[in-house]
């Protein structure tokens, strides 16, 4: 049920942000204080933002609706949180500037949605009531 949950609510997250920063590129630009000040950076951003998440969201409703790929999804978005998380901690580390609450949020709400998705991936057991590398 947990996993389902996780599943279900990160999809549609995924989906939604990557969605918004797809038609609108300007959003996360704004919110971490980039300037898109050229056609390159604006494709950028509707890509990696964009069409990355999106398809992250993809995968991992589809992990939600079908068993087959439940352990697949669980293991994708725990990977892309601990890169995120790890991303973000040597970002703080290396940085010489003042990060601002968004950094510290996101990186929380990662580092926690890692160690979550590290306990699903480590407890899941298929249909067949064997727990995963059984």
């Amino acid at each position: 049920m947990l996993i389902t949950m996780l599943l279900w609510l990160n999809g549609v997250a995924f989906i939604g942000f990557g969605l918004a920063c797809f038609f609108v590129p300007t959003m996360p630009a704004d919110l971490i204080g980039y300037t898109l000040s050229t056609a390159d950076a604006d494709i950028e951003v509707r890509a990696m933002y964009g069409g990355v998440q999106t398809a992250i969201g993809i995968f991992t409703l589809l992990g939600a609706l079908k068993v087959k790929f439940r352990q697949a999804s669980l293991i994708e978005i725990m990977l892309v949180y601990q890169g995120l998380a790890i991303g973000r901690i040597y970002g703080l580390l290396m940085t010489t500037g003042e990060a601002t609450g968004y950094t510290y949020g996101a990186g929380s709400f990662e580092a926690l949605m890692a160690m979550l998705t590290i306990y699903c991936v480590v407890t899941f057991k298929d249909s067949s009531g064997l727990r995963a590398g059984s």
